[in-house]
């Protein structure tokens, strides 16, 4: 069996750490196997976003449900807050539209998981804000998933069987493992420096710095080995809590790391998690293809 290495690395990567090197490949690139006929489509004539969704709908490239939803979920991040949807936020949605339902799937399943660490109702409706190719920056997430990580990580330590040594540990493994993608050696603060394609949006270049968005994916990796442990050592939550979790087995719940990585390995990114999910989509490149 042939092991894969990273580049620069000086020994080969664990099983573990190629999992998340394979996972991280996928993060900010999501797929666009239908950019081509979307971009055909709305060529024809001149359209308004709203337009362009009933378009689409007719040409069978995205579900009908799209003509009332999109003109309601799916608007254009900025730096202000959200502004009206463009051509270029239709494109982004329309063009992956299995991933796009995967990912909203997994959304919601991640807000149920979540739902008993905030002690909330889940929320059951999904927004999308797409990034423009131009923008200077990704929007980096809240940090709505610090709950459930800094549960396990409590566990761990009062268990008395993870510490300081055990916690660096897996976090150099992660940053490792990822390297070949974000261009960082592991436990550095240097700046990162992501191997980049030509047709990479401006963003990419800042994507894995320390105050990044890509920087949340190694957090939330990093949250999901915590709780794999936690559940290998039949922890339980702290019960001195004031949410639904407080002295339940970490066996008993369902880790809302797992469906949150699977939005990075498909490409796009969890924003926030309130009254509804808020899910960043990057826009493609004007002469992608």
């Amino acid at each position: 069996m042939v092991r894969k290495r990273a580049v620069g690395r000086s020994k080969d990567l664990t099983p573990e750490e190629t999992a998340w090197l394979d996972l991280a490949r996928g993060i900010a690139r999501p797929a666009s196997p239908r950019l081509a006929p979307v971009r055909a489509a709305l060529a024809e004539r001149p359209v308004d976003p709203r337009e362009a969704w009933e378009v689409l709908a007719t040409r069978e490239l995205v579900d009908e449900r799209w003509v009332a939803r999109g003109p309601l979920d799916v608007a254009t991040w900025t730096e202000r807050g959200a502004a009206p949807a463009t051509l270029a936020s239709v494109e982004a949605l329309a063009c992956d539209p299995d991933g796009v339902a995967r990912v909203g799937s997994l959304a919601l399943e991640l807000a149920r998981r979540l739902a008993p660490w905030l002690a909330r109702d889940a929320a059951t409706r999904v927004v999308w804000r797409t990034v423009p190719w131009a923008a200077p920056r990704f929007p980096a997430p809240t940090s709505f998933a610090i709950r459930p990580g800094f549960g396990a990580m409590d566990a761990l330590w009062k268990d008395g069987r993870w510490g300081s040594k055990e916690d660096g540990a897996l976090g150099r493994s992660v940053e490792r493992a990822l390297r070949p993608v974000s261009g960082r050696p592991s436990g550095t603060v240097t700046e990162a420096k992501p191997p980049l394609r030509a047709d990479d949006p401006p963003w990419m270049k800042h994507f894995w710095q320390r105050d990044g968005a890509g920087q949340y994916a190694t957090y939330h990796i990093k949250n999901r080995a915590l709780w794999a442990q936690s559940v290998a050592l039949d922890l339980r939550v702290a019960e001195d809590r004031d949410d639904r979790v407080g002295g339940l087995a970490f066996g008993a719940l369902l880790d809302p790391a797992e469906p949150l990585l699977e939005v990075w390995r498909a490409g796009y990114v969890v924003g926030d998690v309130d009254d509804v999910v808020t899910v960043f989509a990057p826009e493609r490149a004007p002469d992608a293809t």
